[in-house]
Parts: structure tokens; C-alpha cells; sequence
């Protein structure tokens, strides 16, 4: 060891010490030092695995201070065992993936379990003290794990605390609003710490609007960081809130989110979070790609379905196999146990079944896993988000092999929510501190340097895990996301990946949470999850609520010196889902290329749609809003996971595409996205109302027309191009099999009523910002037309397809975009409801015999 701390190089190591091959060589080194009456039959494998396992005795290394380890004791050999050894596992796959199918286990997955992450049952920060505060203020004392004697007012009224913050709050000089990068976007709430304050408190009349719904797993952490942020804490049954941090519910529930609310969570995303359906979701990309790309999930069998298999597996495996046994939805270590007997699996429920990782990396002789923490805040495009810190959890026993041992949970288990319990369980408040059962990440990463390791190739097979977790399943959540959530404001998912280091420091997936636990057990967890929460909330963006009027936003943006801004409150098209003509036009073509990256790079960014605009301008902001994340997908480089996916998506293409132009100069891309914005190009959205116009008026064409006639342009009163009308048309004088009609355009439809002659209703408005128009004849006369069919018979027309009425073609009206309904009754004439897009129309008419009156 030299003085650094360092492990000093042995003369016959490779000269590469840098290298991830030179930094194990070096490990098998130490070992053998330490280690000399190993016999010299056994391999490398062997020793390298015992020497990065193993601490060196108190005469090569002592940590003090801050750098003090579990103990000094001499690390005790664990033998191998040939039968149990994690590496020849991957023969036996190749023979298992010859006969397995995923079990089909449908009539399990259905709905995701009432299941939390760790320690939910929180205890008071050692450091708080009492003190007391109210709702209604700008300096809410919600402090301490204890808040369920927390009184809240729900109109405002100030409640007194009885628990608050330990120590004097710390006022931040960042302001309670955050600019967005572009013109015409609106700020976000500014979120601090959980001991800090914005010095410059939010008016009143904009705070009274920033409402958090609590739920019954809302840790301390957050209501700290959400009041002292300015928003005010509502009870369960508050209906207009803004935010809220709870369980998964089902997709269906989502569609209840009105587009100015905002939840911790995504529909579908269960898809990983069940154990049983992450290894489904897995699987078949494993099977596809092979293990060489796919080999960081362990073995799993979801019983009952893959009962057959597992007892096949089991008896080619022997006693000596050890397993691990779950709950598909459960968390907290719940209902988990390690096993070597088929007698000891449950038979009359829903079980995961698991190869365990027998031969884990351990530090002072006791196991540890890693808890990662990844933030995901589009599922289409995908973007990824990691944080740079996260939780090391120890087992509270020392481990072994024995099968003796396999019921002992503190060995097996690392989860805090079962070794809080036991007798040897040592707590660790200091996050920079390396001593008893709790680390940051960061620690783990300075003992890794203390010891000649490089996190850096660990770190990067763990972005890699992740990336391919999340593509796994992206095929199944996308319907869910589109089918359930009707704004991208609306959601945004925190996951807690558990990733356990194997004697070989190969990173293995145990499982993914979806409701990871915030909650803080002592200042160590405070210190990583308080400025966890408070990135999170930032870089999703929570507007205000755009409940103010237009003077009131004006007066408080001068109060917080922001005069300079267009809007103060949510503007809802920034996040529509609606698309335009336009938008549809260009995707349908892009896609041509989505199998080649080279034919798409430059051309899909060559004339950026308003949809484009608005996922630019969103993924942009997000990415200025990062501290402690950093974005792994999508990068420069990520388009090598194109391949993962089940469909290829236009807006992961667009991002690729930006990410690959203006990753190393992202100044010049927001420049050309600013002068968009300027230009309001981002807020230009289809209509989102359809508005009727009754054209009952119209009359039948006449005989005397024999060729296409071209109609005078001019402009209807009141209409504006593109948008989205509904046609109720009765016409005159015509038989039920008259109407064919077919697709053109040129010209407006005021231009089709003056060169024929006809009257129309009152001029209307059909803009969607109007607040009223004059009441059509249909509506003054309060008459529906008797023959509508019923709107599940509507059909949907695309351009040049023709309506399929019977008859000669006689007339024809044109439009960008046409949808009918109809019904032809032999006594009735005919009725005809058409949704069209208005921006332009031409009548024509061809030879034929005309319609009798």
C-alpha cells in the first residue's frame, strides 16, 4: 500500500494500471500477498474475486476519521463452490432459452399492488428542533418525519404547526420564479431545499393558487421542500391542487388529471416495477439480442406458469443452487427468503422465483447494494435523467455460503427497512462519513479510489442497465402514456433502481421501484434526498395554475421584477398533444427514414414544425435545470439503443437529431429556438373545440352547370384558416341518392356561397379565444337533424376519397381534412355532419344528369 492509500503496482502486473484489466490485476496481486497459503491450483477468477472482496488487514491499511470502515478485522477466505458458481450459469442458459417461453402470467399483472419502497414508518432527524409556523406563511416549520399531527386549513386558514425545522431556515437569493430559456413560455416554481426559504416571498394572490395534495405516503422531505417552495398543503379530499406525491394508480385513474395538475408517476409504468413483468419485458429483448447485450438481470421464473421449467432447472441443479424467492409486488424486503429446497416455495400464491447472486462483492465482509435513483420525464420522446448520488445499504450480519445460513435475513438482505432491526444494525448519520450500515454513494465511490478501483466503468454499465430497462418496456407504456394522460405536463416518474456489485464489480439489476422512498431516517438520508426532491421538482416544471386574470398576473410580475415577461400563469398548448397538419405530414415522411439515421439527421431538422418547437423548447429547459442529474438518454451517442426498441418513434428521431447537431453547442440551438419563440411558433396549436356552422341554407346545384367552375376567393367573416368547424348540412331540394362528393382545394367557403347564390347564417367566430359568436338558426331554433347516426358509425375520410353516396357526381366540396356522418332514409332527405378543417374549399361540378326536386 503506498501512502496515498493506493495499491502498489506488483512487478509482474501489466504496466496499463488505468485500465479496468490493469485495476483487477491489480487486485489478484493484493490478494496474493494477503493471502499466501492459497493453494496455487486455483485460478485467477478465483483470487481476484477473494482480493477485491476482501479488506486488507490493519497493518496495510487503517481508515480513521471520516474514512473509518466497518472494523480491522482480517477478512476470512470464503470458499467456492463449483456447484454455485455464479459464472457457470451462462452454459445452462443457453440449453434453458432452448425450451423457455415467458410464462404467461396476464391474470397476475393486471393491477399493481399497494406496494411501497423502504422505511415509510420515518422517525425524527436527530438534527431537528422544535418551533412552529404556519400554513398560510412563506416559512412553513414543517420539519422532522413526524407530520401526522400536522393541522392543515384548507381556505387559507393559518394553522399552527407542532413539529418545524430544526436550526434557522437559510434564505436563498434565487428567485421564487424561474425564467424559462425562451420567449413565450411561462416560468416554473422555483423549489429550495428543505432548509431554505426564497428572500423574496411569492404574493399572496399567486400562493393561494399553489395547492399539494397530500397522500398517505407524502414524506416529510417533500412538504418541507414543496412549502418552503410557496405551495400550501391540502388535505386528501382537496379536488383543485396543482401537485401531489403518491402511489401508482391505475392507467385508467389518470384520465382524471385535468391539464393543470401534475402526479409523481406515469401510467403503465408497473411494467418494470413488477418483478414479474420486468423479467417478461426483458426476457424478450434477451431473446432477441442475445445475452451478450442483455445479461444483467438474474435468472427468473415466475411461478405458477414456469413451475414445470423451474422444477426441470431445479433438478439439474442440485441442493447445492441457492434461490431467492419475492413477492411479484411487494417491497421493503417483504415476503423475501433465500431457499435450496423445493419443499420451501410456496405453492398456493403468485411467486418470483430468482437465481441468487451467491458470490456478491462484499466491503468488510458483509454484502451491500446500491440504491440508484433515475428520473424519467418523457416516454415519447424517452428522456432519461441520473443522479450523481444515491444510497450504499449493508447487510447487518457478516456472509457466508453455508446453507445453515440461508434463513438468516440480516446476512442475505440489505434492505433498511428489515436491518434497522437487527441487534447488530449500526446507524450512520454522517453522509460523509464510511462507518456503520448506511453510505452515500459518493463514499462508496472515495473507498473504491482508496483502494485502486475505478467507479467510472462500473458507473457506465449502470447507465447502460438502466437505458435498456426502461427501452424494455417502453413498447408496453407508450399506449398507456397516450391513452391515459391527456397533457405532457401531467406526469413524470422518480424510479429507485436496486443494483447489487458482483464479486466481479458486474452490476446486477434486483429490482426497480416506482414509488421510491424519500422518506429520512436520519441528516445522511436528509442530505441526499432533500436536494433529490428539489432537482426533480425543478427540472419537471410546475407552473402556476392559469386561474389569474390577465391585471393580477401583470401585477405580480412587477412585484417579482419580471415585467419583461408575456404571461406569468400555465399556458396549456405548450403540452398538447394535438397535432397539425403539418405536424402529421412531416412525421408520416421522416419516418420513411427511421431505419437510416444518415437520410434523417439534417432534413428533420431543416424546417421545425410548432410540435417540434414545443418538445425542443420543453427538453432544453429541463436540461438547464440540471445539478446533480445528468441526462443519459438521449445524448450524442444514444442512438445505439434505436435497436431496443420495438417501433421506431419520430420524436426520439427529432431528439437524436438535435442531440447530434447542437450536443456540443447547445448556445446555437436554443439561439434558433428563441427566434421561433419570438415568432410564437411554439403556441400555434390546432383548434382544440370543434364548433358547428349550420349550412342548412344551402341549395341543391342546377341543371344548367356542366364543367368546374372557379370561384372567386374572398374571406368568410369571421374565420380563420385551419381551424377545425363542425358541418350540420341539410340540403334543399335534393333526393336521398344525390351527394357524391370528392376532394380539392383552392378557394374559401364564403367564395362557394356568393358565386352560387347562397344565404348564410350571421357571421361567427371561430377562433377558440372568442368568447361568444352569434347563435346559428339551428341553435335559435333549439332542432337537431332527425337523422344523425349515432357517433360510433362516424367515418373517418382522408384527402381524395369521396363520400359513398349513390348517384351521378354532381357536386363536390373539398377540404384539407373531412369527416362525415350520414344516414339515407327512403322517406327523409338525406342528413350530412362534417368536421372539416377550414382553410380551404372548391365546388365543382361535372356533366350528369341533375337531381329532380
Amino acid at each position: 500500500m503506498d501512502p496515498k492509500g493506493g495499491v502498489q503496482e506488483h512487478p509482474s502486473s501489466s504496466s496499463s494500471s488505468s485500465t479496468w484489466a490493469g485495476q483487477l490485476q491489480k487486485a489478484v496481486n493484493l490478494n496474493k500477498r494477503h493471502h499466501a497459503h492459497v493453494d496455487p491450483g486455483q485460478d485467477d477468477t478465483y483470487l481476484m474475486a477473494n482480493a477485491v472482496n476482501s479488506e486488507p488487514d490493519s497493518g496495510e491499511m487503517a481508515l480513521s476519521g471520516r474514512g473509518a470502515t466497518l472494523g480491522a478485522k482480517k477478512p476470512r477466505e470464503m470458499p467456492m463452490d463449483e456447484e454455485d458458481n455464479d459464472s457457470d450459469y451462462t452454459d445452462f442458459e443457453d440449453e434453458l432459452d432452448e425450451f423457455t417461453v415467458p410464462g404467461d402470467m396476464d391474470d397476475y399483472l393486471d393491477d399493481m399492488d399497494e406496494a411501497v419502497d423502504d422505511d415509510q414508518q420515518s422517525t425524527t432527524s436527530t438534527k431537528t428542533t422544535m418551533s412552529t409556523g404556519s400554513v398560510g406563511s412563506n416559512t412553513p416549520s414543517l420539519v422532522g418525519e413526524n407530520l401526522e399531527n400536522f393541522s392543515l386549513g384548507e381556505g387559507g386558514n393559518e394553522t399552527k404547526n407542532r413539529i418545524g425545522i430544526g436550526g434557522p431556515l437559510v434564505k436563498s437569493t434565487e428567485p421564487p420564479l424561474k425564467r424559462s430559456l425562451f420567449s413565450h413560455v411561462p416560468p416554473s416554481i422555483n423549489f429550495v431545499h428543505h432548509n431554505e426559504v426564497p428572500e423574496t416571498p411569492l404574493p399572496a394572490d399567486l400562493r393561494k393558487n399553489l395547492r399539494w395534495k397530500l397522500s398517505t405516503i407524502t414524506p416529510a422531505v417533500v412538504k418541507k421542500v414543496v412549502t418552503n417552495s410557496g405551495f400550501r398543503l391540502m388535505r386528501k379530499t382537496c379536488s383543485e391542487w396543482g401537485g401531489t406525491w403518491g402511489k401508482h394508480m391505475k392507467s385508467p385513474l389518470f384520465k382524471d388529471l385535468n391539464e393543470t395538475q401534475k402526479i409523481n408517476h406515469f401510467p403503465g409504468t408497473f411494467n418494470i416495477g413488477r418483478k414479474d413483468r420486468l423479467w417478461k419485458n426483458y426476457h424478450k429483448l434477451r431473446s432477441k439480442h442475445g445475452k451478450g447485450e442483455f445479461s444483467f438481470l438474474p435468472r427468473t421464473f415466475c411461478l405458477p406458469a414456469d413451475t414445470k421449467i423451474l422444477r426441470k432447472v431445479w433438478e439439474k441443479r442440485g441442493i447445492k443452487a441457492k434461490w431467492i424467492v419475492k413477492p411479484p409486488a411487494m417491497a421493503r424486503g417483504t415476503g423475501i427468503k433465500v431457499v435450496n429446497k423445493w419443499n420451501q416455495i410456496p405453492k398456493t400464491r403468485p411467486l418470483i422465483v430468482q437465481r441468487y447472486i451467491a458470490r456478491p462483492h462484499l466491503i468488510n465482509n458483509t454484502k451491500y447494494d446500491l440504491r440508484i435513483y433515475v428520473l424519467m420525464t418523457s416516454l415519447n420522446p424517452l428522456r432519461i435523467y441520473l443522479y450523481d448520488e444515491g444510497l450504499v445499504r449493508f447487510a447487518s450480519n457478516v456472509y457466508n455460503t453455508d446453507s445453515s445460513s440461508l434463513a438468516d435475513v440480516f446476512m442475505h438482505l440489505t434492505n433498511y427497512s428489515i436491518n434497522k432491526n437487527s441487534t447488530t444494525y449500526i446507524p450512520n448519520e454522517d453522509s460523509e462519513a464510511r462507518h456503520g450500515h448506511k453510505w452515500t454513494l459518493g463514499s462508496l465511490w472515495q473507498y473504491f479510489a482508496e483502494v485502486g478501483i475505478d467507479h467510472k466503468p462500473v458507473w457506465d454499465r449502470i447507465k447502460d442497465m438502466v437505458i435498456k430497462t426502461i427501452i424494455s418496456a417502453e413498447h408496453s407504456m407508450t399506449p398507456l402514456n397516450r391513452a391515459n394522460l391527456s397533457s405532457h405536463y401531467c406526469g413524470y416518474e422518480l424510479f429507485g433502481f436496486d443494483v447489487l456489485l458482483d464479486a466481479d464489480l458486474k452490476p446486477w439489476l434486483i429490482e426497480v421501484n416506482i414509488s421510491p422512498s424519500l422518506h429520512s431516517s436520519s441528516p445522511l438520508d436528509l442530505d441526499v434526498k432533500s436536494p433529490l426532491a428539489t432537482e426533480v421538482f425543478n427540472i419537471v416544471r410546475y407552473h402556476v395554475p392559469n386561474k389569474i386574470p390577465a391585471k393580477s398576473q401583470r401585477a405580480i410580475l412587477k412585484k417579482l421584477h419580471m415585467e419583461d415577461l408575456s404571461t406569468l400563469c400555465l399556458e396549456p398548448k405548450l403540452y398538447t398533444r394535438d397535432l397539425s397538419k403539418a405536424d402529421k405530414a412531416k412525421q408520416n415522411r421522416m419516418m420513411a427514414f427511421a431505419e437510416d439515421r444518415d437520410a434523417y439527421l439534417d432534413p428533420i431538422l431543416e424546417r421545425l414544425t410548432p410540435d417540434d418547437v414545443r418538445y425542443l423548447i420543453r427538453a432544453e429547459d429541463e436540461f438547464a435545470h440540471l445539478t446533480h442529474f445528468s441526462r443519459i438518454f438521449p445524448t450524442q451517442d444514444s442512438h445505439k439503443y434505436f435497436k431496443y426498441f420495438q417501433s421506431p418513434r419520430y420524436h426520439n428521431m427529432l431528439l437524436d437529431a438535435w442531440e447530434h447537431k447542437y450536443g456540443d453547442c447547445r448556445v446555437a440551438g436554443i439561439d434558433r429556438l428563441e427566434q421561433l419563440c419570438q415568432e410564437k411558433v411554439h403556441i400555434k396549436v390546432p383548434s382544440a373545440n370543434n364548433k358547428q356552422i349550420d349550412v342548412s341554407v344551402l341549395k341543391g346545384p342546377t341543371s344548367d352547370v356542366a364543367t368546374t367552375k372557379d370561384l372567386t376567393e374572398t374571406s368568410f367573416a369571421g374565420l380563420k384558416a385551419t381551424k377545425r368547424a363542425s358541418v350540420v348540412a341539410k340540403p334543399l331540394n335534393v333526393k336521398p341518392n344525390f351527394c357524391p362528393i370528392s376532394l380539392g382545394r383552392s378557394k374559401t367557403l364564403s367564395s362557394v356561397q356568393k358565386s352560387l347564390g347562397l344565404s348564410s347564417p350571421e357571421p361567427m367566430s371561430m377562433d377558440s379565444d372568442d368568447k361568444s359568436r352569434s347563435p346559428s338558426p339551428r341553435e335559435s331554433r333549439g332542432k337537431s337533424c332527425p337523422n344523425e347516426l349515432p357517433s360510433n358509425q362516424t367515418t373517418v375520410m382522408d384527402n381524395n376519397d369521396a363520400l359513398p353516396f349513390n348517384g351521378p357526381a354532381t357536386e363536390a366540396l373539398s377540404s384539407n381534412n373531412l369527416n362525415y356522418r350520414s344516414r339515407e332514409d327512403d322517406n327523409t332527405k338525406p342528413c350530412i355532419r362534417i368536421d372539416l378543417e377550414l382553410s380551404s374549399f372548391q365546388f365543382k361540378t361535372s356533366p350528369s344528369s341533375p337531381p329532380t326536386s
